[in-house]
């Protein structure tokens, strides 16, 4: 995408950071006479304000669970693996100790009616979040957009999980539906550029291997055309996981990813345990698993199977990213 060609998208967009502040200032006005409607509404008038108590605002809590690490630990901004919350010297002491950056794809996506519609991005970056305190790195913030298949329907159109239907057999033929929450999909050309410009970004900050993982379509293009991005800019790009492993010539572990399945449902409840709602199923006995692909999670998801399938995963990956460290420091 030229400058100019940005410089239009943004335009377009009806987003410029004067617009923006402008909007800010507008907005203190509103925020001035809600103020006044909550005062009223206790009594509160200017005649009598000099007898009220300030309000005392409760401190923010820092350690929320999953919050700031990705999943079920509990650490301070400080022990923080995570882009968003590091200050410049504790960025650069981390990936100068192991250059390595961690990118969750993820999306706004249906998965069944019992997991939380990140799903995609929130099980690997809780993944990716236990790799960087093991290994050293960088995660960075999960994307919630990206490719997929699409098609236009009754003059409206239809993407990923809305063309699923098991009974017509062929997503090109079934009857499409919107799905509750699916709000992620962009055009091949658009996730392309920005996925070009994010590995341009990281790679001059001296990062030099990028690992990924999330959204099945989004995984796709990174192996149509990771191997081009990595010889441009010279850095190293890995998919987490499963099918990885055939890429550095090792099939010995080979897991079955699935959506909304066993596999996806158990990552998170190990990971989120309070977010999977099974019992969602119960209030959908006509169609239970509506856009769910592969083992019926409400006979083979659990805790214990996510716990494992992670371990795994990591395991793996350490492997994988301790020997790419070591040929680093050995160039």
């Amino acid at each position: 995408m030229s400058q100019s060609e940005s410089h239009l998208l943004c335009c377009n967009s009806g987003f410029s950071r004067r617009g923006f502040l402008a909007g800010c200032a507008g907005g203190l006005g509103a925020t001035t006479v809600l103020s006044s409607e909550i005062l009223a509404a206790k009594g509160i008038t200017a005649e009598n304000t000099s007898t009220v108590e300030p309000i005392k605002a409760e401190p923010m809590k820092m350690r929320e669970q999953g919050a700031l690490t990705g999943g079920p630990q509990t650490h301070a901004y400080t022990d923080s693996v995570l882009w968003e919350y590091m200050t410049p010297a504790t960025f650069r002491r981390r990936i100068n100790a192991a250059p390595v950056v961690y990118l969750p794809m993820g999306t706004l996506e249906w998965h069944g009616w019992h997991n939380p519609l990140g799903t995609d991005g929130l099980e690997f970056r809780a993944l990716m979040v236990d790799l960087a305190n093991t290994v050293g790195g960088v995660v960075m913030p999960m994307l919630f957009l990206g490719p997929d298949l699409v098609r236009e329907h009754e003059e409206k159109m239809y993407y990923g999980m809305d063309l699923h239907d098991p009974k017509a057999g062929n997503w090109d033929t079934s009857t499409p539906r919107k799905l509750d929450g699916s709000a992620y999909w962009i055009n091949d050309d658009l996730f392309h550029a920005i996925m070009e410009q994010i590995i341009a970004n990281v790679a001059r900050q001296g990062v030099k291997i990028l690992m990924l993982q999330g959204h099945g379509p989004s995984q796709n293009w990174v192996w149509k055309n990771g191997p081009a991005m990595s010889k441009k800019y010279n850095i190293e790009i890995l998919i987490l996981g499963g099918s990885q492993v055939d890429s550095l010539k090792d099939p010995s572990v080979k897991i079955g990813y699935d959506h909304a399945g066993s596999y996806e449902t158990s990552l998170m409840m190990h990971y989120y345990p309070t977010m999977v709602h099974l019992d969602e199923f119960d209030n959908h006995p006509d169609e239970p698993l509506l856009a769910v692909a592969g083992a019926d999670p409400r006979v083979h998801a659990s805790r214990e199977q996510g716990k494992i399938i992670a371990g795994i995963e990591k395991a793996k990956a350490v492997e994988i990213l301790n020997k790419l460290l070591s040929d680093l420091k050995k160039s």
